[in-house]
């Protein structure tokens, strides 16, 4: 196990790739990583990744502390207030990979669709997701290892 308690590296190199061939990165694409504290280890993969395809990262990092002070101490019409310059930013941006590691989420923006920013949620099974989801570290790498290793070609079957 990593030094964060996310998955082992064989895993987590896994699911970057899985997730970096989903956005058939060109070079000179911009992604924009959102992610926390519990999933450095990923966010180093898919940034390696990113970069080896010639293409650019930038990263939101955040804590699940802080997300879940936010969520319960700020009003409502607080929370749906994006700034300028992100929405700015947002035209430079071909997608964002927003990974899920923890009970508390990064909201929503729905300006994301209209200015057609492609967004990949990719679910890293660390211990605070396996919390939230009610289950043991290992049962939520088993789903997420058979998750992502699903030969897409006959889902449409």
């Amino acid at each position: 196990m990593s030094e964060n308690g996310s998955a082992d590296a064989f895993e987590v190199e896994t699911l970057a790739d899985k997730t970096i061939d989903s956005l058939s990165l060109q070079p000179g694409r911009v992604i924009w990583i959102w992610a926390s504290t519990h999933s450095l280890d990923l966010i180093e993969a898919l940034a390696y990744r990113i970069r080896a395809r010639g293409a650019f990262r930038a990263l939101r990092l955040t804590m699940e502390s802080l997300l879940q002070r936010i969520g319960m101490d700020l009003p409502e019409p607080y929370l749906a207030i994006v700034p300028e310059h992100e929405l700015r930013w947002l035209d430079d941006v071909d997608a964002i990979v927003e990974v899920r590691d923890h009970s508390g989420y990064l909201p929503d923006v729905a300006l994301l669709r209209r200015r057609g920013c492609w967004r990949v949620h990719v679910l890293n099974p660390t211990p605070a997701l396996a919390a939230a989801f009610g289950l043991s570290v290992e049962a939520l790498r088993r789903r997420v290892r058979l998750a992502i290793n699903v030969d897409y070609r006959y889902l449409d079957s």
